[in-house]
This record gives C-alpha cells, sequence and structure tokens, in this order.
C-alpha cells in the first residue's frame, strides 16, 4: 500500500505543475466575448485531462475527459464557467466549440492508445463547420471517432432542440459513443432515455458526493444504475473525492469512477510526469 508521505508528495508535484487559476470578475458579455476572441487568436485555448477508471480494474484509465480551459497573458487558467455562459447563441461559440474538437481529434492521433470524452455545446448543433471538422477526420481515420465520446450535458438545452434527434443519430453514425453528462441534475433527463439513444450516463455530482455516508444518495444511485443497465448504459460517478465514497460507489455497480480522488484535470504531460494516478491506485478499493 502507498503510505500517506508518498501520496502528499506525488500530489503536491501535481499541484506544483498546474497552472494558477484566473478570476474573471466584472466583465461585461462584450468584454468577455473579446477576451475569448484573443485567446482564439493566440492560440491560449487548451484543454486539460481528468482521468476516469474502471470501477472493477481501477488500476486502469478507461478514457480521459477533455475540459476547456482558457490561458490568460499571465499563464493562469481561466475556467469555461466564467465565459461560456457568454457566449450562447454568438459566433465565439462556435468557434470555441470547433477549437476544442480539433484540439480533442489531435490528441486521439497523437496517442492511439488514448480514449476521450469532449463536452458540446448547443451551438454545435446547427454548426456545420463542427460536423464537417468530426466528419472529415473519421472519413481520413475511423479510429479517431471510435476513440471519442461526445458529452451532451442534461440541463443543455441542445435537447430541446428540433434538430438533436438528428444530431445524435450523425453522431453515432460516424462512430462516436454519446453520454449524457450530469445525469440528475435537472428534472427532464428520465424523458430523454427514451427519446434517445445514449451509450453512457454520468451521474451528477450532487448525488456521488459524501455517497458513502448517505443512505438516500445511495438509494437514488442504485436506482440509475439500475436503468443505465436496462437501456445497456455505462454509468460514471462523477465527483469522487473520497476513498470510502470510491469503493461505496463501487458496491452499487456503478461502472467507471471519475474526480479529485484518481486525478485532477491537467495536460497529459503533468500526468505523464507526476505519475500521481499509478501512486495512489495502490490504495484503490476493488469491486
Amino acid at each position: 500500500m502507498t503510505n500517506d508521505h508518498t501520496l502528499e508528495t506525488n500530489w503536491t508535484a501535481l499541484h506544483s505543475a498546474l497552472p494558477p487559476m484566473a478570476k474573471i470578475t466584472n466583465k461585461t458579455p462584450w468584454e468577455t466575448r473579446k477576451m475569448v476572441q484573443d485567446a482564439l487568436r493566440e492560440d491560449r485555448i487548451f484543454l486539460a485531462y481528468q482521468p476516469v477508471v474502471g470501477a472493477a480494474r481501477p488500476r486502469r484509465i478507461a478514457f480521459y475527459e477533455g475540459l476547456l480551459r482558457i490561458r490568460d497573458r499571465n499563464g493562469r487558467a481561466i475556467l469555461p464557467g466564467t465565459f461560456m455562459p457568454h457566449l450562447t447563441g454568438t459566433p465565439e461559440a462556435l468557434l470555441v466549440d470547433q477549437a476544442v474538437l480539433r484540439m480533442a481529434l489531435a490528441a486521439l492521433a497523437e496517442d492511439p492508445g488514448l480514449r476521450l470524452s469532449l463536452n458540446v455545446g448547443s451551438d454545435a448543433v446547427a454548426d456545420s463547420g463542427w460536423i464537417d471538422i468530426l466528419e472529415g477526420a473519421a472519413a481520413q481515420r475511423a479510429d479517431l471517432a471510435y476513440r471519442l465520446i461526445i458529452e451532451i450535458t442534461e440541463d443543455c438545452n441542445l435537447m430541446e432542440r428540433d434538430d438533436a434527434t438528428a444530431f445524435l443519430e450523425k453522431l453515432s453514425a460516424i462512430g462516436c459513443n454519446v453520454a449524457l453528462d450530469d445525469f440528475g441534475a435537472g428534472a427532464t433527463a428520465l424523458s430523454y432515455l427514451t427519446r434517445y439513444r445514449f451509450d453512457m450516463l454520468k451521474l451528477d455530482g450532487k448525488l456521488c458526493r459524501g455517497l458513502a455516508g448517505n443512505a438516500d444518495l445511495q438509494c437514488l444511485v442504485t436506482a440509475m444504475v439500475k436503468i443505465a443497465h436496462h437501456f445497456e448504459m455505462m454509468t460514471v460517478a462523477e465527483y469522487i473525492s473520497s476513498e470510502a465514497d470510491a469503493a461505496m460507489a463501487c458496491r452499487l455497480g456503478v461502472d467507471c469512477l471519475q474526480g479529485a480522488y484518481f486525478g485532477m484535470a491537467a495536460s497529459m504531460d503533468v500526468h505523464r510526469e507526476t505519475a500521481v494516478l499509478p501512486a495512489l491506485l495502490g490504495t484503490r478499493h476493488r469491486a
């Protein structure tokens, strides 16, 4: 078993390698759009990767989630929650989605063993350019699409669009898997399961934080796992931050686990250099 000193050393190495976070406050929507325009032009948009591990084989990374970041001119990382809400329906939203897709496809092309998930916004549905990028890459290398998971957030208005079905069917035809993200966060997700075909359910973090000590959450997660298996979908428990919660999620039948306990979002170079995940996984619960 890995001792606490080793774990602390590895976590310290990871955090020291991560770029500091920047907060943007008091920016108008136009100022935020200008910031994003500048970041796109100056190539300061990047992906941070968070590992998702298999519950039955927790030493194995099932896939990574690619998470959008902007690097400000001081080298600090800006999280998407501070700027993406201001971009909905704007040309910048389309450009960001396209840039993120290109980065994900480039990472997949570089590493044949990599599998990656990616969030997509509602603006991508009507963006022929986004689909064209994906289809063009898949036409040259079909394995890129097979190793790409597209995540649709439950409360994203994409699901209510008239063209949502055609968009999801096109993703499947290209070869991508489709995940419903933040499942359980809203009241409408159950109806989506009968209207659309998904390959994976990612359980909302509010259902997984403190799972080990909350019988109500355990009941809900058990029910959601049964629903997912009925529809032949994999399940991922998000925001797992403790060994106890990881062990409980495994016991309840969740297929994969994601959260700070298994690794922070970072560049691939940071994951390789700090080797935090292998060190931590020496203590993992096995289902």
